[in-house]
């Protein structure tokens, strides 16, 4: 309901900021490495595409037989679980990630030829196992949670570049808030904005100061 909606908003406002660095160990590509290279093969797919979408393990766990297919040689297709969080985004249906070669041998076998054919929620369930359990694995062989990979994956991305707006549509967060506070510093475009404009501001009319005024263009 809206009002409970706004008394949650109100709740988080009161409580202020969260702590700049919190939560979870970060995950790096060297984990997920390792852990295709040496956990169940079961774990070993979930936390490779969990990596890949940077998702949660819940929401990886959540795709339904027929859920993965091919669309060319580099680029794997994935049908949006079904659940609340994510369909009430308004998020696409499909979500394209990267196939790199390190990940083609462990997902191979479950990725098909073509789009599924009927509703999610009426093919079974794509894996055979739990959150605790993929979680208990990860833990024991890399000392990582299960949000480890979904942090992990963002800040690689905004260490790459890739502005909030664009990592959203990937990772689903419903506000900029929300996955702002998986990175804990500005992305780069933002720290752009900032340096120009504290250059403007150290220095007046946006010109480098002399005696007699300002004259020559700021360097970047």
């Amino acid at each position: 309901h809206p009002i409970v909606g706004d008394y949650l908003k109100a709740l988080r406002t009161a409580a202020g900021p969260p702590a700049m660095v919190r939560g979870a160990k970060p995950a790096t590509l060297e984990d997920v490495l390792y852990i295709a290279r040496t956990a169940t093969l079961t774990t070993a797919r979930v936390v490779t595409l969990a990596w890949l979408r940077a998702a949660r393990v819940g929401d990886v766990l959540e795709l339904r037989q027929g859920g993965l297919w091919r669309e060319s040689r580099n680029w794997l297709a994935l049908e949006q679980p079904p659940t609340k969080a994510l369909l009430a985004n308004g998020l696409p249906r499909l979500i394209l990630v990267a196939l790199p070669p390190w990940a083609i041998e462990t997902l191979l076998p479950i990725i098909g030829t073509g789009p599924p054919t009927g509703r999610a929620c009426d093919r079974p369930l794509l894996f055979a196992t739990t959150r605790q359990a993929v979680v208990s694995e990860v833990r024991r062989l890399r000392g990582l949670t299960g949000h480890s990979l979904r942090k992990g994956a963002i800040a690689a991305l905004v260490k790459g570049g890739l502005e909030l707006s664009d990592i959203r549509v990937l990772t689903g967060h419903q506000s900029l808030e929300g996955l702002a506070s998986y990175v804990g510093s500005p992305p780069r475009e933002a720290l752009r904005s900032m340096k120009r404009a504290g250059r403007l501001l150290s220095v007046g009319c946006g010109r480098t100061p002399t005696t007699n005024g300002c004259i020559g263009p700021l360097s970047n």
